[in-house]
């Protein structure tokens, strides 16, 4: 299944996007979301990590 219709894959490969983005170019604004909500992210990331995991 593609991530476009599973949502975990969804929120997997978008919240992959925001915290791989710290250089400047086409995902600045990925980069300028982890930076603004960078504990929401950070929480997010854990969270997935550890769904995964179990």
């Amino acid at each position: 299944m593609t991530a476009l219709f599973n949502f975990q894959s969804l929120l997997l490969v978008v919240l992959l996007t925001i915290c791989t983005c710290t250089f400047l170019g086409v995902f600045y604004k990925g980069a300028r979301i982890g930076e603004r909500l960078s504990p929401y992210c950070a929480l997010a990331c854990f969270t997935m990590a550890v769904y995964i995991v179990i």
